[in-house]
């Protein structure tokens, strides 16, 4: 029997792993999907489940810890009306600043990593010298 693969399935044989590494590398991103789908389950569930926004922040907080490194790690909010942002949850493991900041007003002025954020509606991914380098030539402040 003489069967040509159709269109629809030579997506599905490309998509399929060439060599042995690739299959581990395969598996691996299965896994982290998964662990990924976990996660965001266990937040949506939490807005159902817990009883006060603390221990939703808490849930968020050890949820994501399953997939990033929330050693430093805080949640922000932004307010449009009044252009300020809060940070009503926060954790850092070396907790070497004594400041703790609770509010950034002017946002949209600010200079900070979260306001930049917030202005771009894009994640950002810095290294500790690339923000020093930011902070000392004025483009970012702590």
């Amino acid at each position: 029997m003489d069967e040509k693969i159709q269109p629809r399935d030579q997506e599905h044989v490309e998509r399929l792993p060439r060599q042995p590494g690739d299959i581990c590398l395969a598996e691996q991103e299965s896994k982290r999907r998964e662990e990924i789908y976990h996660t965001l389950f266990n937040i949506s569930n939490a807005v159902n489940t817990t009883s006060n926004l603390n221990e939703f922040y808490e849930t968020i907080h050890a949820a994501l810890g399953r997939i990033i490194d929330v050693t430093n790690f805080y949640i922000a909010l932004y307010n449009r009306e009044t252009d300020t942002i809060t940070f009503p949850f926060n954790t850092d493991y070396l907790d070497y600043l004594d400041l703790q900041i609770e509010e950034i007003p002017h946002a949209g002025a600010s200079k900070s990593l979260t306001s930049e954020v917030i202005r771009t509606g894009r994640p950002l991914l810095i290294t500790a010298d690339e923000h020093a380098k930011c902070v000392e030539q004025g483009e970012s402040e702590i």
